[in-house]
This record gives C-alpha cells, structure tokens and sequence, in this order.
C-alpha cells in the first residue's frame, strides 16, 4: 500500500538538493503516480527491474538510477543494455536484502567497467574503506551511496562520522 502522506519539507526544499525516489520491483502505474505526488528528480530502481521497464520509464522522461549488486566479474559485462535506458548505475553489495546489507563488496571488479554510463557506489562504505575505494581511480565514479556505515544506531546518522566521510571525499 502506496503512502499518501505529502512531508512538507520536500516541497520545501532547493532545487539544488536532489530528490530520489527508491522502489524496488515497484508497478510502473505506482512509480508514476508517486512522481505526480511527490516532486522527485530521479528514480533510483533497487531490484529485478527488466531493461525494458528502465526503457519505458526513460522514455517517458525520467531519470534513472539503476541499482546492481555484483558478485562476479561477469556481472559487469552484463550491464551493456541497461546503459541506453539509464543515466546511472548505483554499484552495491549482493545480499539478503536489496541495500542495507552494509558489507563492501569487491571494488576491484569495477576496474573491468568499461561502458560510459557514470555510477555511484555503495555497499559497505564507512570511514575505515572510503580512502581505498577512492584510491582505486574509479573511472566515471560520480559519488557514493552510504548508510549504516556512517550511523550511530539504526536510521540514525552520525554527524561527526558524516562531516569526517565529506572531508575524506574532498582530498580526493
């Protein structure tokens, strides 16, 4: 069941701050009247999301973030027909669940990414490994996606973990 509630302060909130609406195996009619209440700047599509279901929402206009959790080398070379019909790929932690497994996964495989679509990266990501994600030189590398590895408790940020994560990404 699709939540009706409308927060105030995404409305609120600048331009400048990007929206992200996350679904997973979500109906496109729900992730389309969910982009008519909500004002969202990009899709981000977290589970088994077909690439024809990526081309008919891209089609229609929007931007979208494909999540991918990869294991094996071969997984990269499978990407190749989502780069038309995404304008990003989210990297992250193949697990129990789709995101929130908070263990890293081997970066080394995206030394084999060699498509033009940019990605941002996830799984695992804390303030112990971030320097050697970012020693790795990731090619199109446009940010990263972290959870639990900067947080004091479940749901519950750490902002001195987040300020010391900004800083580390900034000497980069």
């Amino acid at each position: 069941m699709r939540n009706t509630l409308k927060p105030k302060h995404l409305f609120s909130l600048p331009d400048s701050i990007k929206k992200i609406g996350v679904f997973v195996n979500e109906n496109l009619d729900e992730i389309k009247q969910t982009t008519q209440d909500y004002p969202l700047d990009m899709l981000q599509l977290h589970g088994e999301e077909s690439v024809d279901y990526c081309y008919r929402l891209h089609r229609e206009g929007f931007n979208i973030i494909k999540a991918f959790r990869l294991e094996k080398p071969e997984e990269v070379g499978a990407l190749k027909d989502y780069a038309e019909v995404v304008d990003f790929f989210l990297f992250d932690t193949s697990g129990e669940n789709y995101g929130g497994n908070g263990t890293p996964f081997d970066w080394e495989l995206l030394q084999r990414y060699h498509l033009k679509t940019p990605y941002f990266l996830s799984g695992g990501l804390n303030l112990t490994n971030i320097r050697r994600a970012l020693d790795l030189r990731l090619n199109l590398l446009q940010g990263f996606d972290v959870n639990s590895g900067l947080e004091s408790s479940p749901g519950l940020k750490d902002i001195h973990k987040v300020d010391q994560f900004i800083k580390i990404n900034k000497q980069r």
